[in-house]
């Protein structure tokens, strides 16, 4: 009992101290409080002005920041009560519980960061409101409490309602709309008063992430949302169930609504649109909008001028859009900024208020690959090494294969890496990927000033990245390599958003200086300068490499001559799948510039659009990039970069694996021309358990079937292939690896087998008068091919559910029952996407299928297909949709192939 007692002692004691210290620390706090009572009176509002660089060194006035164009300050009684009860259902469930601040909501918040690392809002509406109000968004313990303490102040003094209808007025809900009222009656165009249920879960869905869940073109995601917060409403008997199905029946939004709000007076919308988002994450929408702040941006008036003609010039009347951004490399100063196409809300004039520039994540293709490059020269491999440009068959960790090919199937066979930037060789660059690893391609990015987050698969390389990255991104990693490997951004953070930034030379500077009125000693002005602030990330001998190899894209067999305008320059061009994205992104030493030609409907291709051929790197972007650098750059003094003066190195064989010194004999070696100081120290203890891969290429399918699979220490995949023109059919035409490479033990050899097909025309299904899609699937399933659909797509006068296109061509040959891709308008809603299913196991796979209602056809190359057998390739691919009811082949191995190429893909 006695020493219970010492225990409670203590613990109340200790209590006691935390609790005194806590108190003592808030009423120090307290003291640098603003007054509670100013906040029950009328802020009065002061224009504030953006500004840019003119001629001779005057600043231009560009936009206003005036608060009522923006919002329409409404009260408790002007809103719905469906709003108030969707925002409290998803942002605060306990706000008419708490006083202010939820100590429950901030415990979740930290139990789910120290368990998974994710990150979960635990501030409540009221400590939002007073952030987005009052307070700025720095990341400081200091900051929050203040925030906590001023919430709980204004919960004593203001209603619930009356602290819901003042939030409710701050908050952004995308498309130029803030505050409830004006977001109201651009999405709906009715009144804030008059929301129903559905409209009001949509609204209260949006401000989580605008460009996420955006009704207009992110329809699937806000619907979801919208969906999830009606089911909030429900659970919180706000809505009866019966109430909240027939909400979820409504329709996303009004039929033929155009959203939007009057566009900003302004001759540079788009890029004053981003440097108010910037502003409102740094200052709060209140202090934005009438707090008079005095902003004095990178804009170069003049460069922006000729960015805008250049786009304007080579795109007019193709069809694509063009997005263009400029950075000067030694300030991190953006200089220019095309965000796409004329701004407006009149989408069939070819307007929009969407900034592809700084919002549009997109596939960057090839100009991905100096990214590749940098981190192989990080690790000390130099340009000089060679590898073997031919076709490659990767084995992949679910047991599928990747297969690499260049563009027009031309290899070079051995050339460096200095030739593959050049020619821009996909099998060199896949080989480099495995080798420096995924990982490092994307941490290389990441400090090259890449933001949008990266994944870590090999198609990295090759710029197939899930997400994708923004033109001003490009343009900022491409600055770091054009200053010698050093990343210049500002030294004020206005970045602060889902991506949890918090250093600010990772944002190329667009806000030079603010000027905030009242806010420094004694009332006086405060200047926030974002002065230019430096961080090396990559050795100066790397990155003058890298340009060396980068300078040679733009001569004239290069794939970026259209770029070349006489003065010293480097770059890359980019190419994605189905040409829906083109790139030239490149610098000279004073300017990097990144350019991106496409259509914002990321689904639809540019085939003929460059004078009847596809859109490439090396088209439209190339000459983009030349008309504005010849023009913008003629005004700056001639600059060169030096020659990279290399560094020591020598040829070494490396185990691949593990990044040690191979020794004779290893099947995972390497030779590589290596910097002399990054040569390790350790030798791999490699097995020499290896195999000589036999020369398979003219064995018949008969004869590879009666060979024992493993008796030469390798396991074979056979893998059937429509006999080309010459080609002896039910014979080995290819193989991979290559005849009597040493690998390890169990390695699988993919054979390539030729098979008999019989070729049929493909029908027409585009003529003159677009047919609707269903009757252009039921023609081509009659011919027995199979159908893939592409939809989500637009095309002026075509109503939804038409076909615009299709792949291959009509009147082509085709292999019977292969698989034809074609193109719809709007959303096809009767089909069904093919799950992934590579690594799983034959019974697994079908159960899956069929119970999404389609038919199952399985194919082993060789013998007869068992339960156990693990699917290798699925047609058509998997995340396709495809008709409902419609065939998907299988095609599989036997289990122990399967292991074999997991291990093998493993090592």
């Amino acid at each position: 009992m006695r020493w219970l007692r010492t225990w409670v002692v203590l613990v109340l004691l200790g209590l006691l101290g935390a609790t005194s210290t806590f108190l003592g620390f808030v009423t120090a706090l307290a003291q640098d409080l603003p007054d509670i009572d100013q906040f029950e009176q009328k802020q009065l509002e002061q224009d504030g002005a953006i500004y840019a660089h003119g001629t001779n060194g005057r600043w231009v006035r560009i936009a206003t920041l005036r608060s009522p164009e923006t919002r329409v300050v409404v009260g408790e009684d002007a809103i719905s009560d469906a709003m108030k009860h969707a925002i409290v259902a998803i942002e605060d469930q306990r706000f008419y519980s708490h006083r202010g601040v939820d100590p429950e909501g901030v415990l979740r918040a930290v139990v789910k960061k120290v368990a998974s690392g994710s990150t979960e809002g635990g501030s409540t509406i009221t400590q939002q409101f007073v952030k987005n109000v009052y307070l700025s968004n720095e990341q400081t313990l200091q900051r929050k409490l203040r925030e906590a303490a001023i919430a709980y102040q204004l919960e004593q003094r203001w209603s619930k309602d009356k602290i819901l209808a003042e939030y409710l007025n701050t908050v952004n809900f995308g498309n130029g709309c803030y505050g409830i009222e004006i977001a109201a009656r651009c999405y709906f165009g009715k009144s804030a008063k008059d929301l129903r249920p559905s409209e009001a879960a949509l609204l209260a869905a949006i401000p989580r992430s605008p460009t996420a869940y955006d009704p207009v073109r992110q329809a699937k995601a806000a619907r979801e949302r919208r969906n999830l917060v009606l089911d909030k409403m429900v659970e919180q008997e706000y809505l009866t169930p019966e109430a909240g199905a027939v909400e979820k029946s409504m329709p996303l939004l009004p039929a033929g609504r155009k959203v939007g709000v009057t566009p900003t007076k302004t001759a540079q919308p788009f890029f004053v649109d981003y440097v108010i988002e910037q502003l409102k994450r740094r200052y709060g929408t209140e202090k934005t909008f009438g707090g008079g702040l005095k902003v004095y941006t990178t804009l170069d008036l003049a460069e922006q001028r000729l960015a805008e003609r250049s786009v304007k010039t080579v795109l007019a009347g193709r069809g694509p859009q063009g997005s263009l951004v400029s950075i000067e490399p030694s300030t991190g100063r953006v200089k220019a900024m095309v965000g796409g196409w004329k701004y407006g809300t009149d989408r069939a004039a070819g307007e929009s208020l969407f900034n592809v520039a700084t919002s549009g994540r997109r596939q960057p293709g090839s100009s991905f690959k100096p990214f590749v490059l940098l981190a192989a020269l990080d690790r000390g491999i130099q340009t000089s090494t060679e590898f073997v440009s031919k076709r490659q068959v990767f084995a992949l960790p679910d047991s599928s294969t990747w297969v690499v090919s260049n563009d027009s199937n031309v290899y070079l066979g051995p050339i460096s890496l200095s030739t593959a930037v050049k020619v821009s060789d996909n099998t060199v660059f896949a080989q480099l990927t495995r080798l420096v690893g995924p990982a490092k391609v994307a941490e290389m990015a990441k400090r090259l000033g890449i933001i949008s987050p990266l994944d870590s698969d090999l198609a990295i390389g090759l710029g197939g990245l899930r997400g994708g990255v923004t033109p001003l991104e490009m343009a900022h990693a491409y600055a770091t390599i054009a200053n010698g490997g050093e990343r210049v951004g500002g030294s004020v953070l206005f970045h602060t958003d889902a991506a949890e930034i918090q250093d600010p030379t990772l944002d190329p500077i667009t806000i030079e200086k603010v000027v905030v009125p009242g806010a420094g000693p004694g009332g006086k002005a405060r200047i926030d300068d974002n002065a230019p602030k430096s961080v090396r990330v990559v050795a100066e001998a790397s990155a003058l490499s890298a340009l060396d190899a980068m300078r040679a894209v733009l001569d004239q067999d290069g794939t970026g001559r259209r770029a070349a305008f006489g003065r010293p320059a480097a770059g890359k061009t980019g190419t994605t799948e189905f040409n829906r994205d083109a790139w030239f992104a490149g610098m000279t030493p004073q300017r990097a510039t990144a350019v991106w030609v496409g259509y914002v409907d990321t689904a639809r291709p540019m085939e003929t659009e460059f004078g009847g051929e596809a859109v490439k790197g090396g088209t439209f972007p190339a000459l983009i990039w030349h008309d504005f650098m010849q023009a913008a750059t003629r005004r700056l003094p001639y600059a060169d970069w030096p020659r990279s003066p290399g560094v020591p190195n020598t040829v070494v064989a490396i185990d691949s694996r593990n990044w040690e010194l191979a020794p004779s004999g290893c099947p995972y070696a390497r030779a590589l021309v290596l910097e002399l100081a990054k040569v390790p120290a350790k030798t791999s203890r490699c097995s020499r358990v290896v195999a000589q891969v036999p020369s398979y290429v003219g064995y018949t399918l008969a004869q590879m079937r009666r060979r024992v699979l493993d008796e030469v220490g390798v396991t074979i995949r056979l893998v059937p292939r429509p006999a080309a023109a010459g080609e002896t059919v039910d014979m080995v035409v290819d193989q991979e690896p290559e005849a009597y490479r040493t690998v390890p033990t169990g390695t699988v050899v993919t054979v390539f087998v030729s098979q008999e097909v019989t070729r049929v025309v493909v029908p027409d299904v585009l003529p003159r008068t677009p047919l609707v899609a269903r009757e252009a699937i039921a023609r081509l399933e009659a011919a027995r091919f199979r159908v893939r659909i592409v939809d989500g797509l637009r095309k002026r006068g075509v109503p939804g559910s038409r076909v615009v296109g299709q792949d291959p061509r009509p009147g082509a040959p085709a292999p019977l029952g292969s698989v034809i891709t074609i193109r719809v308008t709007g959303q096809y809603r009767s089909g069904v996407l093919v799950p992934k299913i590579e690594g799983v196991a034959l019974t697994r796979a079908r159960a899956k299928l069929e119970r999404l209602g389609l038919t199952v056809v399985v194919r082993r190359p060789y013998g007869r297909a068992k339960a156990d057998d693990v699917v290798y390739r699925v047609e058509p691919e998997p995340t396709s949709l495809v008709p409902a009811g419609s065939s998907v082949l299988l095609v599989t191995d036997p289990r122990r192939v399967a292991d074999a190429a997991r291990k093998a893909s493993k090592g």
